[in-house]
């Protein structure tokens, strides 16, 4: 287990590179801005580099640690979509409390059965939310999120359980993390959700689904 969150300190380092803050000019300060503010193209490529070192799936990382590194991501947006759009370098307890941030203003996305009740210590550690701060950013974020294979099915599958939008379901289904056993119902029009949609709907995402498959042949 790592004895001390190294990636953490040089996350600091890098925002308060970035950040002047007005407030106080304490070493521990942890006045970063949150919103729409912009990082740099330079500081975002930096931050983005450090992933493979960081890599949370190979290191194990105690729940107390995740928790302080949830805070300080959860501290800055531009932070946040960083950690979002590197889902792959992500632990699956860490991966997941992110997307559900990215999804939803409050509670859970969808997750994998092997994710416990510490997953749950983790999300609850934590309430800040950008969808109140920086709704544009929000959304254009849960887009991109919902777009990448790395999401994992379970957020995706949760999502297409509980959306009747046609551009929500096709975005869904397209993603290549979305499960086959889900597309094939679709395609040969046998799943239930074309039967609670209107007919063009239905028969927009029945054909969706019907040249996913096949290019997948």
């Amino acid at each position: 287990m790592v004895s001390e969150l190294i990636f953490h300190k040089e996350l600091e380092s890098l925002l308060r590179e970035s950040y002047f803050c007005d407030v106080c000019t304490s070493d521990n300060c942890e006045h970063w801005a949150a919103g729409d503010e912009s990082l740099s193209d330079n500081l975002v490529a930096k931050v983005n580099s450090k992933f493979t070192d960081w890599n949370l799936q190979q290191n194990q990382i105690s729940l107390e640690d995740e928790k302080e590194l949830f805070k300080l991501v959860m501290s800055n947006f531009d932070l946040f979509v960083c950690f979002a759009r590197n889902l792959n370098f992500l632990s699956v307890r860490f991966k997941h409390a992110i997307i559900s941030r990215v999804m939803y203003e409050e509670g859970s996305c969808g997750v994998p059965e092997s994710l416990d009740a510490e997953y749950v210590e983790l999300l609850k550690s934590n309430s800040l939310t950008f969808w109140n701060i920086n709704p544009d950013g929000s959304y254009w974020l849960r887009e991109k999120v919902l777009k990448d294979s790395n999401i994992g099915p379970e957020p995706l599958v949760d999502e297409f359980e509980s959306t009747d939008s046609i551009s929500m379901l096709t975005t869904l289904i397209s993603n290549s993390a979305f499960p086959r056993e889900i597309l094939i119902e679709l395609a040969n029009g046998s799943h239930y959700v074309l039967a609670n949609l209107e007919d063009i709907d239905a028969d927009e995402l029945l054909n969706c689904a019907k040249d996913i498959t096949a290019k997948e042949k």
